[in-house]
């Protein structure tokens, strides 16, 4: 189940923020997502369609890998077995209020 989502627990906060599964199933995780997508969604926190992560994603972290670093990255959630699970929803209270803010877009500046 390495990967394939779960509840993060966030201390006293209300609600429940879930993960991604970022396993390779093609319907249920990233399978269909190209190589190009996944490290965007690292370094700058846009998700392979476009949207926001959740602000939990350490992307600002993630921006100073270096390119073979986030490539390792990358070929190891390739390698997780893929595991088909529907996302749960967040119940997570301030989600939809923090998502609104779009991530800067990465820069080698």
């Amino acid at each position: 189940m390495l990967g394939a989502g779960a509840p993060v627990p966030y201390g006293d906060i209300p609600g429940k923020f879930v993960a991604p599964n970022l396993t390779p199933d093609p319907e249920t995780g990233a399978g269909n997502w190209t190589d190009d997508q996944i490290a965007r969604a690292i370094r700058e926190g846009i998700g392979h369609d476009g949207r926001a992560l959740f602000p939990t994603m350490p992307y600002a972290d993630f921006r100073h890998f270096s390119d073979e670093d986030l490539a390792s990255i990358v070929s190891t959630c390739a390698s997780l077995a893929p595991v088909h699970r529907e996302q749960r929803k967040n119940t997570f209270f301030p989600a939809r209020y923090l998502i609104r803010s779009r991530p800067s877009r990465w820069s080698t500046r």
